[in-house]
């Protein structure tokens, strides 16, 4: 992941340049200009979201070989990464089939990600025996990222409702 990130970067910069020559050269109206408009938002949710996967990932490599996240608090970790992973697959379904339909169903998921959240920092402020300090920051942190990338999953579920001009996804966040 952490290898990876040049080329998201990389991507996010051809994918821009291409939406801004479009805009130059053809000077789009209507749905061409809010399709390659979703394309701009979407591309920085998308590199933003791999910037939070890299952040995670490098607790992780500092944390080698011990886990990053102690046998008490694991279960409440997985359950945020596998919840902001469907949020994903999701989100990206939604936008290969523009299906603002299914889109509008993201936010639903991405208040549960948020409640896991929650309860992770609950758990963390009751006081887990014999975590230290710096592990219990990390694990704060690696909730805040999952639940940042789930927002950003929603946000490309409200990029394919803008295109098809559903407005009852009015970004919030």
């Amino acid at each position: 992941m952490i290898d990876g990130h040049g080329e998201v970067k990389a991507r996010q910069a051809a994918v821009d340049g291409t939406a801004l020559d479009l805009l130059a050269r053809q000077q789009p109206v209507a749905g061409d200009l809010r399709a390659i408009v979703a394309c701009l938002r979407m591309s920085a949710d998308l590199r933003r979201m791999g910037k939070l996967a890299v952040h995670i990932a490098e607790i992780a490599r500092d944390r080698d070989p011990e886990t990053p996240v102690p046998a008490p608090l694991w279960e409440a970790a997985r359950t945020m990464s596998d919840r902001a992973l469907v949020l994903v697959a999701e989100a990206v379904r939604a936008v290969v089939n523009r299906d603002a339909a299914s889109a509008t169903l993201l936010d639903h998921d991405d208040d549960q990600v948020d409640q896991l959240r929650q309860d992770l920092y609950r758990e963390l402020l009751a006081g887990v025996p014999g975590l230290a300090a710096e592990v219990a920051v990390e694990l704060a942190l690696i909730g805040r990222y999952y639940e940042r990338y789930a927002d950003h999953a929603v946000e490309l579920g409200r990029g394919i409702a803008y295109v098809t001009g559903r407005s009852a996804l009015d970004r919030k966040v």
